[in-house]
């Protein structure tokens, strides 16, 4: 079985635990840093293709454990795992952009929520310019000069071209 787990500043004892008896542990360097994995049981994510291979590789007797910043069905991980025609167990954590407006104490059901991680961040860039509150995620090298350090939250006042007050935050994960 592949295991999605969620994570957002603390690996649970779960997590810790499946790390230490899955065959394969797939995520990023801070995460498989944190869960001491050892390298050849271990993927780092960043192209996922080696990824997918490695999962698709195992035995069906044989656990692998993907993790993940925040939420991985939230326009995460789970999406490719599934188009590759794995089935996963997903155990979310708090989304970053449920951090990130929490941090700010702002409600979120009314943000718009584009993704530039990967791409250029030029489209999430044109829907904050429109849109009266926005999370921008956006991932290593991809975000502006102005914005903050990967991992960071941030929210700054902006303007929208009609001149009224609005909030845009921005997560990196």
């Amino acid at each position: 079985m592949i295991h999605v787990h969620g994570y957002l500043g603390e690996l649970s004892d779960d997590t810790r635990a499946l790390a230490r008896a899955a065959a394969l542990v797939v995520g990023g360097r801070r995460h498989l840093a944190d869960l001491g994995v050892d390298p050849e049981r271990q993927v780092v994510l960043g192209p996922l293709t080696p990824a997918l291979e490695r999962l698709g590789a195992l035995r069906p007797d044989q656990d692998a454990l993907v993790v993940a910043s925040g939420d991985p069905g939230f326009h995460g991980i789970v999406r490719r795992i599934r188009l590759a025609g794995h089935q996963v167990k997903v155990r979310p954590a708090v989304s970053s952009v449920a951090a990130t407006f929490a941090a700010v104490a702002l409600p979120w059901d009314d943000a718009l929520v584009v993704s530039a991680h990967g791409t250029s961040i030029d489209e999430a860039a044109a829907a904050a310019k429109w849109h009266p509150k926005v999370a921008v995620l956006t991932s290593q090298g991809r975000a502006s000069p102005s914005s903050p350090p990967p991992s960071a939250t941030s929210a700054a006042p902006s303007y929208s071209p009609s001149g009224s007050a609005r909030r845009t935050s921005a997560c990196a994960w």
